[in-house]
């Protein structure tokens, strides 16, 4: 498979988990923070009827949704790429940012927190995400080559220059041979001597 494929596999799986994120924190946003009484919050018109209802709480379950779905897909795509990943995650923000200029003009809500919404939700969650996941990338290839690097610098080192403790267990060797063979030398040399005294003693 070629690295234009998979790149392309990657923007959309990071699609898909950005939705899927986005998809379940709105379906569960009802049970965390209940909406006004009579209020259906996957119903536009419903929404636009009661929007005096709605209080600066009822507001966080939807940004959260959107912000975490953009920083899932970012981080989901910038891993499965196979390269310009801070790209591929920065436009799968402008993406979803586009989704998200839709929304708030179908959507009815105060200006305040579409503004919010947009200049917070989108482009800064896929920088964000792409940073978290070309750091956890480049963090495994990091490791990998210093690990090699030190893995080679090992081998280099130590055949270019032993041990200490190797060498100088060699040396010892070396001396303690050397030792061995002048005192073998001197006590020849007095058995030598010895037995020339004791011939000459006789004679």
């Amino acid at each position: 498979m070629g690295n234009i494929a998979r790149n392309v596999i990657a923007v959309v799986v990071g699609i898909v988990a950005g939705g899927c994120v986005n998809m379940a924190l709105v379906m569960i946003s009802g049970m965390v923070i209940p909406p006004p009484e009579g209020v259906d919050v996957m119903d536009v018109e419903s929404i636009r009827e009661s929007l005096h209802l709605f209080q600066p709480k009822h507001f966080l379950m939807p940004f959260l949704a959107h912000a975490l779905g953009t920083l899932t897909g970012a981080l989901v795509a910038c891993l499965l790429a196979v390269s310009h990943r801070m790209k591929f995650a920065i436009g799968l923000g402008a993406f979803n940012l586009l989704g998200g200029i839709a929304a708030v003009a179908m959507i009815p809500a105060p200006a305040w927190f579409s503004a919010l919404d947009l200049i917070v939700a989108y482009l800064p969650m896929s920088w964000l995400g792409g940073q978290l996941g070309c750091r956890v990338v480049e963090g495994g290839s990091s490791y990998s080559e210093a690990h090699q690097i030190w893995f080679f610098h090992t081998n280099v080192t130590s055949e270019l220059f032993p041990r200490p403790r190797t060498r100088f267990f060699e040396m010892s060797a070396k001396l303690r041979g050397n030792n061995d063979n002048a005192t073998s030398k001197r006590i020849e040399g007095q058995a030598t001597c010895g037995t020339a005294q004791c011939l000459g003693i006789a004679i």
